[in-house]
This record gives C-alpha cells, sequence and structure tokens, in this order.
C-alpha cells in the first residue's frame, strides 16, 4: 500500500497568484493529491479554507512555518490550524548562523504547547543540521531530544541527499518519528539542481519502502521548480511518485 500525497502549498505560487485560492485546491485535488501542506493562509478565515478544502475533499496535512514567524504566544495560530483540522504544525529556520540550544529549547516549548491542541509537532531539517556538534552526534539530535520529548521530524530529501547523509539514514536514526516526507528529486550530485520527480538521482523507491516500514503517513511533494508549478506538472509529479512507490518505475 502507497502513502498517500500531499503538495506543498507554496509549489504552486504561479497557479495560485493566476487562479486564485479555491482554484488552485481544485487544481492539487484534480491532479490526483489526498492532502495539502500549507504554508500561510493568506489572510482568508478559517471558515474559508475549511469550506475550500471540504469541497476539494483535500485534507489540511499540516502547517509550515518559519519558527521566526511564530509569537511566544502560539493560541492563536493554534486555534486557527485546529478550526481548520490541520495535524501537524511544522517549523523551520531561516536565519544563519543558528544558536542551535537556543532554537532547540524554543523547539521544545512549541513541542509543549502544540500537545495540548492534540497536533503533532514537526522539525524540517535544512542542511547543517545533519552536520556534527561537539558532542560528536548530529545537531539535529539536540533539535529533536529525546524519543520521549514529542518533536517529530519531517524529513527532506533534498537537505538529506545533497549532504550525504541521504534519507534513509534519518529513516533509521529516528525510527518512528518521521510521520512527514518532503520529496524531490535531484538532477545530478554535481550540481544538486532539484529536478522533477523520478528524472533525477534521488532513490525514491528505496526512500518509500523504509518511510511505510518506519511507520510515515505522507509524502509531500515539493519541488520548487518551473517543472511543477502547473496542472500538468503536479499531476506528473504524483503520478511519477506513486508510480516509483509501487516499484514500476
Amino acid at each position: 500500500m502507497s502513502l498517500p500525497l500531499a503538495l506543498h502549498f507554496s509549489a504552486v505560487r504561479g497557479l495560485y497568484l493566476s487562479h486564485g485560492f479555491e482554484m488552485t485546491l481544485d487544481a492539487i485535488a484534480d491532479a490526483g493529491y489526498e492532502g495539502v501542506e500549507f504554508s500561510g493562509y493568506l489572510g482568508l478565515p478559517s471558515q474559508q479554507v475549511r469550506s475550500a478544502l471540504s469541497h476539494t475533499g483535500l485534507r489540511p496535512v499540516s502547517s509550515f512555518v518559519d519558527v521566526e514567524d511564530l509569537p511566544d504566544d502560539l493560541s492563536e495560530h493554534l486555534d486557527y490550524f485546529t478550526a481548520i483540522g490541520v495535524r501537524y504544525l511544522v517549523c523551520s529556520r531561516r536565519e544563519e548562523p543558528c544558536d542551535f540550544p537556543a532554537l532547540a529549547h524554543r523547539l521544545a516549548s512549541i513541542a509543549e504547547k502544540t500537545a495540548e491542541y492534540g497536533m503533532t509537532f514537526c522539525y524540517h531539517h535544512l542542511a547543517k543540521e545533519l552536520s556534527r556538534n561537539p558532542q560528536g552526534g548530529l545537531w539535529l539530535d539536540m533539535l529533536l531530544g529525546p524519543g520521549s520529548g514529542g518533536i517529530h521530524l519531517e524529513v527532506d530529501t533534498y537537505n538529506a541527499e545533497r549532504t550525504g547523509t541521504g534519507a534513509g539514514s534519518l529513516l533509521k536514526r529516528y525510527a518512528a518519528r518521521c510521520p512527514l516526507l518532503h520529496v524531490c528529486d535531484i538532477r545530478d550530485a554535481e550540481t544538486y539542481q532539484r529536478a522533477e520527480i523520478g528524472s533525477g538521482v534521488v532513490n525514491l523507491m528505496r526512500i518509500a519502502d523504509l518511510a511505510k516500514a518506519q511507520g510515515a503517513a505522507w509524502f509531500i511533494i515539493d519541488e520548487n521548480g518551473p517543472f511543477t508549478d502547473s496542472h500538468d506538472g503536479i499531476r506528473r509529479s504524483a503520478s511519477n511518485l506513486r508510480q516509483l512507490m509501487m516499484g514500476s518505475v
């Protein structure tokens, strides 16, 4: 059985600008996706977002937010996400350089508050998190904390593969803590340019097998390339990934 597919909303910026919110969700559903990972709600009231999702049948898998954009009091954000029906809050970071001990403390606080709302908190790693910290582990180990700490991981295949760590290695290292995977392909190991799903060098079939074995819940396509930002593009991506998951490509 293949994992359900969602699309990261920012991958279709052009569709949104040309067609608007509701029609973009229609296009995502028509392209064969079961869910969507939001990266903002365009100032829309939660009732309108939920109504549009209900119309298309799409599931609101997750909300992706830079940790710097979250206030100390998360109540308003979490109330909004809950009203929509979001299951996962996903945070990444944009600051360089990063104070990892301070970030670890902040993530633990967010995870605790998120759990109070019945949601699962995931951290979306960049590349630097996969380098060694002074204690000999990965910086990501520090950020996620112990397995009982309530912080899960959204594995990013692009950052994992271009650092040489590999998404498969992360799935094994953090077994049962990786419910979400951001999926993209890489054209080659020299330039690390993003590529359309199934046309690059990332062994997505193996990653899919490991993800299913570790209890992952969703694949989320996030290619951020011109080959994706169209109705035909997101349809091809979904079709290619499904074929890979079934082992037919």
